[in-house]
């Protein structure tokens, strides 16, 4: 049978529908799976966010700290409950690196001193601390560890306040001499006084002197 002049334009409009068919079905496909795409994102953020609430509330029950701000800084600068311990002796690693970088015998009073703390059979902690004396820390976390020392010790007695102080400075100085000369026969250098000094600072062991 030939095909005439009249029926060509029927096979032309099927073919037509059919593509336009088709294309709108992949259309509603695409739409349905960037749509999909979006609920899984917000679910994402979602259990993102609840998990970092989860983590505050941690944060308070452990600290009984309740600055928003304070609680947020903590958590991004990495800390959990179960490693806060490292954070409160912070400066015994931080004095440690005032010289330029941290010699054996710095290494082994600090060890010394985190098995005198207890800090050891916390690993979370532990872990935390002793990535601080491989790598050096921020001067940030220094300020992280002033602001969050002050907001502990608002509760405490000033006599509490103290014995806490004149231990961890304690402990400050003796890295900061174990760099020169015998152990706790070292000196002391300017780098290393100014954090002594932000010790005696945060626990108000100079209005004490």
């Amino acid at each position: 049978m030939l095909v005439t002049d009249f029926q060509i334009p029927s096979i032309t409009r099927t073919k037509t529908m059919h593509t336009s068919d088709s294309m709108n079905r992949r259309t509603d496909k695409l739409v349905d799976l960037q749509l999909a795409a979006n609920e899984l994102e917000l679910q994402k953020e979602l259990i993102k966010v609840l998990a970092i609430e989860s983590e505050k509330q941690e944060l308070i029950r452990s600290t009984q700290i309740e600055e928003s701000e304070l609680l947020s800084r903590l958590l991004k600068a990495g800390f959990c409950s179960e490693s806060l311990s490292a954070l409160e002796l912070f400066p015994i690693a931080f004095v440690a690196w005032a010289s330029g970088s941290v010699t054996d015998r710095e290494r082994t009073v600090v060890m010394g001193s985190l098995v005198d703390y207890g800090l050891l059979i916390n690993q979370a902690s532990s872990d935390r601390f002793q990535g601080w004396l491989d790598t050096r820390p921020d001067h940030e976390l220094l300020i992280l560890w002033k602001d969050y020392t002050t907001a502990k010790l608002t509760p405490l007695s000033s006599e509490v306040r103290r014995t806490i102080g004149i231990r961890l400075l304690k402990k400050s100085t003796e890295i900061s001499m174990a760099s020169g000369g015998f152990f706790g026969f070292g000196t002391i250098c300017d780098a290393e006084q100014v954090i002594l000094d932000e010790i005696s600072e945060a626990f108000g062991l100079k209005d004490c002197s």
